[in-house]
């Protein structure tokens, strides 16, 4: 494999990002389309590449001098390192990205800004992509920066005083978060003299530097406490909450767990404990508040929220088990998300509503986004055939399996909260007499088929992952 390559992709990015200001609007999402298809032609063809080769063959480094505050003075430090858990995150997170940037065509067509929400569009998914190969913490640290502004900007698009504030107490919390990271990672280097992942492989950092670091890692991921930011960035536009929730910004922090934690260095058990104990106690206060919430947004929101919690209290348990059910779940949680934040975008977008208090009726008159809602929404809920059911099943088995028996009953009981929220959120929106907002506009109905085949076809791979379960549950367990 020829590092220029991996480059080059990366340089594809970053080139659609530029041209996506100046292009025709109606040529805007197909330029950031075609970016991110060719990044997912390159990463899918190293993927396939590494699935074939022994586990820890597919690996490369670009060495640079970089000139450190030290006593040792320049260094060769390995920026970049590509590892089969690395090229599954990237694939999931480029293809979920190219859904909604072709819904995004339909959705945002009448929306100011364009050439800014494109372009900060690009710029996110590729300082995704850069994190998750970062082999050096600094590098990492300034993709997981880059990704905070871009989300402020995103959040803040339409400039309305909500929005603005809203954006603003998310860059709040999350950079209080990052200066706590970037202090657990100065104290690191402070011990070890260097910033080098390959190179802290096996490291146990204290219990203050490991506290600092998850500090950053909570706030992206939005557990408790540090949760506030997320339910109220709904106030963007869709295609926005969409890459927030289920493609990019909230993902960072359970890789980032995984990548520093898991595979790098090692937590005190003491502390994967107590990570797990506020996982399971987020899950059940976020899907508490879900079932509460009138606002489509902030249920979709919340339920984010509990979903990641699963995934975080895998990681926190550190069996090659739990690992693999973690990665499932992201999998299947980043399709059947972005799947439901844009079904709710196109009831949204027609209505001019987000109160589910004031819909209803929708079945018939949005069959296609019924359809894909309902089979988005039985995946997150865990209902098989569909991908969500193995991936809840296989967290809540590892919890047992690790004797954390209190934590497996609760995630039960979270999953049954999820149930509840979900189908209430069904039964208002979709079935029933329609409410005022809908009697307002008798003429109610789908009408951009860009948005509609997109959100149908997030139904379809929820159920299609589901059926094929057993593939990227080889691949990891291979990889992993």
């Amino acid at each position: 494999m020829d590092i220029n390559i991996f480059f080059m992709w990366l340089g594809i990015l970053a080139l659609g990002a530029v041209i996506a200001v100046f292009a025709p609007k109606n040529l805007k999402s197909a330029v950031v389309g075609a970016a991110i298809a060719s990044a997912i032609g390159i990463c899918a063809a190293f993927f396939k590449t590494g699935v074939e080769l022994p586990q820890g063959t597919l690996s490369y480094m670009m060495d640079i001098p970089l000139l450190l505050a030290s006593k040792g003075g320049a260094e060769s430090i390995g920026i970049f390192h590509s590892d089969g858990y690395g090229f599954f995150m990237a694939l999931v997170v480029l293809a979920v990205s190219f859904l909604i940037a072709i819904y995004s065509g339909g959705y945002m067509s009448g929306e100011e800004h364009q050439g800014e929400f494109y372009s900060l569009f690009l710029v996110f998914v590729a300082s995704m992509v850069g994190l998750i190969f970062s082999n050096h913490l600094i590098a990492f640290y300034i993709f997981w920066e880059i990704t905070a502004f871009c989300s402020w900007r995103l959040i803040g698009l339409r400039r309305k005083p909500e929005h603005l504030a809203a954006a603003n107490q998310a860059m709040l919390i999350t950079s209080l978060g990052a200066v706590a990271m970037l202090s657990g990672i100065a104290l690191i280097y402070k011990d070890t003299n260097t910033f080098s992942l390959a190179s802290l492989k096996g490291y146990q950092p204290t219990v203050i530097v490991s506290l600092l670091i998850l500090a950053g890692i909570f706030s992206k991921s939005a557990q408790i406490p540090l949760h506030l930011w997320l339910p109220d960035a709904g106030v963007a536009p869709t295609p926005v909450t969409a890459l927030l929730h289920a493609a990019v910004l909230v993902k960072i922090g359970v890789y980032a767990y995984f990548r520093l934690f898991n595979a790098t260095m090692v937590l005190d058990p003491r502390i994967s404990y107590w990570v797990g104990v506020i996982s399971v106690a987020t899950a059940l206060i976020s899907s508490a508040a879900a079932a509460r919430e009138n606002d489509i947004k902030r249920i979709l929101a919340y339920s984010t929220i509990s979903q990641l919690s699963y995934i975080m209290f895998a990681f926190s348990l550190n069996t090659s088990t739990a690992v693999v059910a973690g990665f499932i779940y992201i999998l299947a949680h980043s399709f059947a998300k972005a799947g439901l934040f844009l079904a709710a975008g196109v009831v949204e977008h027609n209505t001019h509503t987000k109160d589910i208090t004031k819909l209803g009726g929708l079945k018939k008159m949005m069959p296609v986004t019924n359809a894909a809602f309902l089979l988005c929404a039985l995946s997150i809920i865990g209902i098989p055939p569909l991908a969500g059911f193995f991936a809840k099943y296989s967290v809540i088995s590892a919890a047992f399996d690790s004797h954390r028996f209190y934590s497996g009953a609760l995630l039960i009981a979270a999953a049954m909260m999820t149930m509840y929220y979900l189908m209430r959120f069904y039964k208002k929106v979709f079935t029933g007499s329609a409410g005022e907002a809908v009697a307002a506009l008798p003429d109610v109905r789908e009408k951009s088929f860009s948005m509609l085949w997109v959100v149908m076809a997030f139904g379809l791979i929820s159920l299609i992952l589901g059926v094929l379960i057993k593939f990227p549950t080889e691949i990891l367990s291979k990889l992993l």
